[in-house]
Formats: C-alpha cells, sequence, structure tokens
C-alpha cells in the first residue's frame, strides 16, 4: 500500500505545471537530478565494453582460462570500433553543417 501511494505522490510530482519554485529541485523525467557533469559519461562506456566482453566470453569459451585475454581483446575490438563510428558520424555531421551554410 505504501509503494502505491509513494508512486502516486511521484506521478503527480511528475504532472504539476513546471514553476520557478518547484517543492523539489528535481522532477522525474522533466528536469533530471545531476548526477555528474557531460565530460563524466563518456568514460561509462569502458566498464560496459568490459562487461559484456567478459559475460560474452565466459559463455564462448571452452575454457575459463581463456576468458581474461580473449575478453580483453574483444574489449579493445569493441572500443576502436565505437571510436571508429564516432569519427564517422562526427565527420558526416561536419559535412552537413558545412553544406547547409
Amino acid at each position: 500500500m505504501w509503494m502505491a501511494r509513494s508512486l502516486f505522490s511521484a506521478l503527480s510530482l511528475a504532472q504539476s505545471p513546471a514553476t520557478d519554485n518547484p517543492p523539489y529541485h528535481w522532477q522525474p523525467f522533466l528536469r533530471p537530478m545531476p548526477v555528474w557533469g557531460d565530460n563524466a559519461w563518456p568514460w561509462l562506456v569502458l566498464p560496459l565494453c568490459i562487461g559484456v566482453a567478459i559475460v560474452y566470453k565466459s559463455i564462448k569459451c571452452r575454457s575459463m582460462k581463456q576468458v581474461p585475454k580473449e575478453a580483453t581483446v574483444l574489449t579493445v575490438w569493441i572500443l576502436a570500433g565505437m571510436a571508429i563510428a564516432a569519427i564517422v558520424l562526427a565527420l558526416i555531421v561536419e559535412g552537413m553543417e558545412r553544406a547547409n551554410t
């Protein structure tokens, strides 16, 4: 019962009109809580890639002795692929900006 009441109060706060002095300094989905600055978010790709590589290689390798080496190689490949994709997308955006000016 308490869960339903807290959910209802959270929803009513989220649906209340945004004012200069809201009851809380953040509202879910409208004004997210400032957790980190914008510079910290890209670094979260490292533990994500490491976790994905370890889980994938733990399933695919025949021996767990192979997992650290194989997961390291896969992590490097994932990071390299993401870096290449970021460079390509940045070049596309830059080209489109120059074409529109």
